[in-house]
């Protein structure tokens, strides 16, 4: 498609749509980008797939005009080779397509993608409980969480202890790992894409009782379990700590997570309005942030962006 045909196509649509979508006037540029993107996007495709297609179209013309379904869906998995087209092909050829053997293949893809997605469900194991009025304790404690005002909390207490396999226990012994449940807590959850705090757990006298590495959902409404290393002694129930959160982590982590807020709004700035995000990582070395868009970034506006967000990290503004 021509670029002048192009444009000219767009304006026809927003001048038609325009009344009932007025967005569409807004988004004029964007809608350019979007069909010049997808018309490169399906031209790739062709030249990677469609070699491969006639390969197997003359294949399957020389041994008997059968087209198996298992080599189409490959095309269709690997090279992204719509079906109706691959049909469209197939039939010009005067050839049979094994349609049911490619609805076998696209049905096992799918079963070994849910296979996939229960597994990854699992990662989150239940806590058990040996003694049911604890459970019923943590469930009248509620999750007391005062990190938004300190980083430190010297008069907690556990509430109950699980071993690695997140059976309750009624000690953690020196060296052990585990997982620790306190009635407060300055440790924040892992949460949308953000991590937990690390710290320690810490005796009156300021020696290091544990070292907590992660921060856990013990469950809806109930307080939260600290992933624990245990160091020179035994941690056990309703013994006194104090928590506290590794202060410099804390505050990279927080950085990070500004910085995310500042590249999105720089992909809009620079991308346009339609970028909306889609995931993110924020962590005490590190950031990741997925967001939505039609073609890859070029360079020119990666430099754009990262100008972007420099120049209000130079500001500072509070």
């Amino acid at each position: 498609m021509s670029e002048p045909f192009l444009h000219r196509l767009t304006d026809v649509l927003v001048e038609q749509m325009g009344p009932a979508y007025p967005e569409l006037k807004a988004g004029r540029d964007t809608i350019v980008q979007v069909i010049r993107a997808e018309e490169q996007r399906f031209d790739a495709v062709l030249t990677g797939g469609l070699p491969r297609l006639e390969e197997l179209l003359d294949r399957s013309a020389a041994s008997g005009g059968h087209v198996s379904g298992e080599d189409a869906f490959r095309l269709y998995d690997t090279f992204g080779l719509p079906l109706d087209f691959i049909e469209d092909l197939t039939s010009e050829r005067k050839l049979s397509l094994d349609r049911a053997a490619f609805d076998a293949a696209m049905e096992a893809q799918r079963d070994k993608a849910r296979a996939k997605s229960a597994f990854d469900g699992k990662k989150t194991e239940e806590f058990s409980f040996s003694d049911s009025s604890v459970a019923e304790r943590l469930r009248v404690a509620g999750d007391r969480f005062e990190g938004y005002t300190t980083t430190t909390v010297k008069d907690s207490h556990v509430l109950a202890l699980f071993d690695p396999s997140r059976h309750q226990v009624s000690e953690l012994p020196a060296g052990s790992k585990g997982f620790v449940v306190l009635d407060v807590t300055p440790f924040y959850l892992e949460s949308g894409g953000q991590v937990s705090d690390v710290g320690t757990l810490r005796n009156e006298a300021g020696t290091v009782l544990a070292r907590v590495t992660g921060v856990l959902r013990l469950g809806p409404g109930l307080p939260r379990a600290h992933r624990v290393q245990v160091e020179g002694a035994p941690l056990i129930d309703e013994q006194a700590v104090a928590a506290v959160v590794d202060d410099a982590k804390r505050d990279a982590t927080r950085r990070n997570h500004t910085a995310t807020h500042l590249l999105h709004a720089a992909l809009r700035q620079t991308l346009g309005t339609h970028v909306k995000q889609a995931g993110s990582l924020v962590a005490p070395d590190r950031l990741r942030f997925d967001f939505t868009h039609f073609a890859a970034v070029t360079a020119a506006d990666l430099a754009q962006i990262e100008e972007t967000v420099n120049q209000q990290v130079l500001r500072n503004a509070l």
